[in-house]
C-alpha cells in the first residue's frame, strides 16, 4: 500500500502533538485546560466558544503554575468535532514558540538546546 493510501484525507497536522497537562487557554477572562498542543496548534475539550470553523480568535496561553505569565496567540478554528475544538496558530511568534518549547521539553524530560547556555569558556 502506498503512502497516499495510508494518509487520511482530513489529516491537517504537520507537527507532533504533546500532552497539554498544565497548560490553559485564557479566553474572555476564563481558563480552559488544553488537551494537547504542538508548535502548530492545540486542542481543547468542552470549550464553549461558539465561533464558526475558519474564524480567528485572540487568546492567551499560560501554565497553571505561572498563570500571570501569559502568551498572546491568534488561532484559527480548524475543526469542531463533538466536544473537541481544534485550532491552528495563525502566527507563531518567538515568545509563543519559546513557551511551547519549554512545555514540550518538560513533557519529554529534556532541556531544549535553545535554553542551554552551552559550554562555558572558563
Amino acid at each position: 500500500m502506498d503512502q497516499a493510501a495510508m494518509t487520511s484525507t482530513d489529516e491537517r497536522r504537520k507537527h507532533n502533538r504533546h500532552y497539554g497537562k498544565g497548560l490553559v487557554l485564557i479566553w474572555e477572562g476564563q481558563t480552559y485546560p488544553i488537551l494537547n498542543v504542538s508548535p502548530g496548534g492545540l486542542c481543547l475539550r468542552d470549550w464553549p466558544c461558539t465561533v464558526a470553523v475558519g474564524s480567528i480568535v485572540e487568546v492567551k496561553l499560560a501554565n497553571e503554575q505561572t498563570p500571570l505569565r501569559q502568551i498572546a496567540a491568534s488561532c484559527r478554528i480548524v475543526a469542531i468535532k463533538g466536544n473537541l475544538t481544534h485550532a491552528a496558530f495563525t502566527l507563531v511568534t518567538m515568545p509563543l514558540l519559546t513557551f511551547l518549547m519549554a512545555h514540550i521539553a518538560s513533557i519529554l524530560g529534556v532541556t531544549p538546546y535553545y535554553f542551554d547556555d552551552g559550554p562555558s569558556s572558563v
